[in-house]
């Protein structure tokens, strides 16, 4: 059995079965009483006599959750196929450990993959994949969780980032009350030269931990990433500095070039603004 976590929305599930078919036309059925399956995308298809054994008709009988294949093959044989189907309620999570350096100069990427299944359905030694990553054989009962080491890379370089935003922070942080702190960021580029690149990047929860030079590690805060194409910037709040302090500061705000109407309405006016800025 394969299963394909590519979409969020819904998973593919891929099962290879053989099946005894007599010479003549065959039924055969397929029941999911209890499991979450779209009945419009279930798939079957014919690996050993693709040429030879064909798919007569689908029936689907009343009130239940199964359907019957007629089958026709020219003589007895074991017949594999592939029989593909939507499930649903077989989830994941994508979440994200970073581990940065003391100088905070690169991070240790780690992603982690959380598997939940409310499908109803059981599997054995089942073949996972997600688009990037490698796939991976592991077994989840229903009502089961599982959390795995999906993408692990080291030397990762890591931008720290100070952001004032006059539209969200206040200009004159002396004449507010309580501590007023500038916004930091862990920024890394999904490419080639930061290790990365191959893939996009699923969003999810990120932890971010720094080495404290001793052994251990400091926690510095959490965020929700976003989806980042290859390509693009993942950029993760770690909290606020209250060792820069910014204050602005509008030292000139007049109208020149004015422009009137016939009743000496202003219409049209420049501005000229003088803005001083202490960091």
């Amino acid at each position: 059995t394969v299963v394909r976590l590519d979409n969020p929305s819904a998973t593919l599930v891929e099962e290879e079965r053989v099946l005894l078919l007599q010479k003549g036309t065959n039924k055969v059925d397929f029941a999911w009483q209890g499991v979450r399956i779209d009945p419009d995308s279930i798939r079957i298809q014919i690996l050993s006599h693709p040429r030879d054994v064909n798919l007569l008709s689908v029936s689907y009988p009343p009130n239940e959750d199964a359907l019957v294949w007629e089958i026709s093959s020219p003589q007895a044989w074991e017949e594999k196929i592939r029989i593909s189907y939507i499930l649903y309620n077989l989830d994941r999570l994508v979440t994200y450990k970073l581990l940065s350096d003391k100088k905070e100069k690169s991070v240790e990427l780690q992603s982690y993959l959380v598997l939940r299944n409310l499908s109803g359905e059981d599997f054995d030694n089942s073949v996972f994949t997600l688009d990037y990553g490698a796939p991976f054989m592991t077994s989840i009962q229903h009502e089961g969780t599982k959390q795995m080491l999906f993408l692990k890379k080291s030397g990762v370089p890591v931008e720290k980032s100070f952001t004032f935003d006059s539209a969200l922070l206040p200009w004159d942080p002396e004449k507010v009350e309580g501590n007023v702190g500038i916004p930091v960021k862990y920024i890394i580029k999904n490419d080639r030269q930061s290790g990365l690149g191959e893939f996009a990047l699923w969003g999810g929860k990120a932890r971010i931990f720094q080495d404290d030079g001793s052994g251990t590690t400091i926690f510095l805060g959490e965020d929700n990433a976003s989806f980042v194409p290859a390509g693009e910037k993942m950029e993760l709040l770690i909290g606020d500095s209250r060792d820069i302090v910014v204050t602005q500061r509008k030292m000139k705000d007049a109208r020149i070039n004015i422009r009137r109407n016939t009743t000496n309405g202003i219409i049209l006016y420049d501005t000229e603004e003088i803005m001083e800025v202490k960091i």
